[in-house]
């Protein structure tokens, strides 16, 4: 196997300066792994001259952490296998730079799909949304990414090569065991939680908050065995959702299929005001809503001077300061609508909105979740004289 090219020129370079964020940070240089060899070809060429190594795939990240001034290793244009989806198991194994809708193509044939949804899912890949604990706009209903990633295949700093999934606590008292760096990190993190437990449970955010990138989620980790006795098995895995790559570097993911809703109603309710919407939004999820979504004023004029989404205000309805979306899943499609229409009632009634058009067409839902897709990338577009904060 010949090792891959690590590309040091200008153009190169300047390209990977760059993310969907405001920072820029020039690399050294830029490689393109084809596989786990590669990749390992790519972290001994990092380690040998002092280098960090900036892990990139698109479409998840927003506050520069696909930057950096190190190498950075990119591996949407070769690590996109899906390597097996497995409709019995519900799960699938993916590398990657597998992008979230590819998957869900695949898996939509079995009537299933990776549930967490973000703005970019037709371009973000599944080792970002690992690195960067993604959510989306059915957080409230599947969680986020941590709740379905399974097992990771990873590199570890020193070129070992671990696979981190659930232990029984025999285990894990084998894995602590092992010589290496593998050992060392079981060793030490079951030492660091023991001795920490209740610091980390009375400091860390409450967890009914569904997407806490707030630093690395040692607390999921106390709430498996042997840590909380009838607690999930001990999943490392865990722990490297939301990491950014600083902890490990992902060469291949098992994830969780969910079965894909039945029937689905859209209600978008209209607001004259930004602070009625937000306070509507408490009463849309206690319907047990599947999504719960706000769209401002500056994002829906910032749909006006584009052709594609001008199209997609469709259900717009006078000149509102804001609308919600709201999506919810059922079983039977009269059921459902009654559910519906009783929340639209109530939300006229006691909560403000002045209209709440009804979807239940599957183009019409789609159109408005494009519009609402379409809003990170119309506002990336608004000219201004700086975009940097001071």
């Amino acid at each position: 196997m010949t090792a891959p090219s690590i590309h040091t020129d200008e153009l190169t370079r300047r390209l990977y300066a760059n993310d969907a964020s405001v920072y820029e940070e020039v690399p050294v240089g830029v490689a393109f792994p084809v596989d786990e060899e590669e990749v390992l070809h790519v972290l001994r060429y990092a380690r040998e001259r002092g280098r960090p190594l900036v892990a990139r795939a698109a479409g998840t990240s927003l506050a520069g952490q696909a930057t950096g001034p190190g190498l950075v290793m990119d591996v949407s244009r070769h690590m996109t296998r899906i390597m097996a989806c497995d409709p019995d198991a519900q799960r699938a194994r993916v590398q990657p730079g597998v992008i979230r809708d590819t998957l869900n193509r695949a898996a939509a044939s079995h009537g299933l799909h990776f549930a967490p949804d973000t703005a970019t899912t037709n371009r973000c890949m599944i080792g970002g949304m690992i690195g960067n604990h993604s959510a989306g706009l059915y957080s409230v209903k599947y969680g986020s990414t941590r709740d379905h990633v399974h097992r990771i295949r990873a590199v570890l700093s020193d070129t070992a090569i671990a696979e981190f999934g659930p232990l029984t606590t025999d285990e894990l008292k084998r894995c602590m065991e092992r010589p290496g760096l593998e050992g060392r990190i079981y060793r030490e993190m079951c030492a660091l939680l023991e001795k920490h437990a209740d610091l980390i449970r009375r400091s860390y955010p409450h967890p009914d908050i569904v997407r806490r990138n707030t630093g690395y989620a040692l607390d999921q980790l106390l709430s498996m065995e042997p840590f909380t006795p009838g607690g999930p098995p001990f999943n490392l895995a865990k722990l490297l959702c939301g990491s950014e790559g600083t902890l490990a570097l992902t060469i291949e993911a098992e994830v969780g299929l969910v079965p894909m809703p039945r029937h689905r109603v859209v209600l978008v309710p209209h607001y004259e005001g930004l602070l009625t919407a937000v306070e509507s939004v408490a009463d849309a999820v206690k319907q047990d809503a599947a999504a719960v979504e706000l769209l401002d004023r500056i994002v829906l004029d910032a749909t006006l001077d584009n052709v594609e989404q001008r199209r997609n205000r469709f259900f717009l309805e006078g000149e509102p300061e804001a609308v919600l979306i709201i999506e919810l899943h059922g079983e039977d499609p009269a059921a459902l609508q009654k559910e519906a229409h009783q929340l639209r009632a109530r939300l006229c009634r006691s909560g403000g909105a002045y209209a709440v058009p009804v979807f239940t067409a599957s183009e019409d839902i789609t159109r408005v979740w494009e519009l609402r897709k379409a809003g990170l990338g119309l506002l990336m577009g608004v000219w201004s004289d700086r975009k940097t904060p001071e």
